[in-house]
């Protein structure tokens, strides 16, 4: 049964609401980041034991993907310019997509998968068990033992894997464009380190802390909301992942508009 005109305005007055408070809300779980993070306890062992979980740990997992990625994509570079016989900037091409889009989009959404889910998964489930409650009893603010670690260790280890898929990624292209394509490795190099310049570090870099920043906080801002039972940590998992997957690609278009059209 199709529902009035009316009904339907109260239905989009009402989830217009729920979005403002959502996001005020968000606004206010960033400034407690923020808050909590310049005050003592510096909570630097669980920052660290977090920076092991998300790069030590997703080292492989990035490291294949990476190599895969960029001999995948120097072969569909290849034979685009094979066709004007100038197989020597597959090189510069592939690294150059790596840095300015490639690296740190797919590591975002590697470190999502793999991390941001967990990290969605373990605090709800602490939350369905009331030991968030248990916290706050013992007088230890759950932002800043939970929170704080988790967002500063995606803040290093991020940018960190990033880096490292960039590097495994021209590996991979490497490979491609030496054994089947038949590059000269001079030509291979003398092109890449000539077209692949600090600027697209620079904005690589500034990519993969954006990243990182939103990983952390999506899932753990989307963890501490939960609802309680396995019900609830199954949504506010799909919810932290999926934010984090659109937020990640609109935060790289974002930036690349602004560096190309308005810089």
């Amino acid at each position: 049964m199709k529902l009035s005109w009316r009904a339907q305005i109260s239905k989009t007055q009402r989830y217009l609401q729920q979005l403002v408070v959502e996001a005020g809300l968000f606004c206010l779980f960033i400034f407690e980041i923020f808050r909590q993070a310049i005050k003592r306890p510096s909570r630097l062992r669980l920052t660290l034991a977090q920076i092991e979980f998300i790069g030590y740990e997703s080292l492989g997992l990035v490291v294949m993907s990476a190599v895969f990625t960029g001999g995948v994509f120097a072969l569909q570079i290849g034979e685009i310019v094979h066709i004007f016989n100038s197989e020597s900037l597959i090189g510069a091409i592939t690294c150059d997509s790596l840095a300015l889009a490639l690296a740190p989009i797919i590591t975002g959404f590697l470190v999502t998968g793999r991390v941001g889910s967990s990290m969605t998964a373990e605090i709800s489930a602490m939350k369905s068990k009331e030991q968030i409650d248990a916290l706050q009893v013992m007088a230890v603010h759950p932002i800043s033992y939970l929170v704080v670690p988790r967002v500063c260790g995606c803040l290093f280890a991020v940018p960190c894997l990033t880096v490292l898929f960039l590097l495994f990624g021209g590996i991979g292209a490497y490979v491609v464009s030496t054994y089947v394509f038949y590059v000269d490795p001079g030509a291979f190099f003398e092109h890449t380190f000539r077209e692949v310049n600090w600027d697209d570090l620079r904005i690589m870099l500034g990519k993969s802390v954006m990243v990182g920043w939103l990983v952390g906080v999506l899932s753990c801002y989307f963890g501490l909301r939960s609802s309680r039972g396995t019900r609830g940590i199954g949504r506010a998992t799909i919810r932290a992942v999926v934010s984090s997957f659109i937020t990640i690609l609109m935060m790289d278009a974002l930036i690349t508009f602004i560096d190309i059209v308005v810089l």
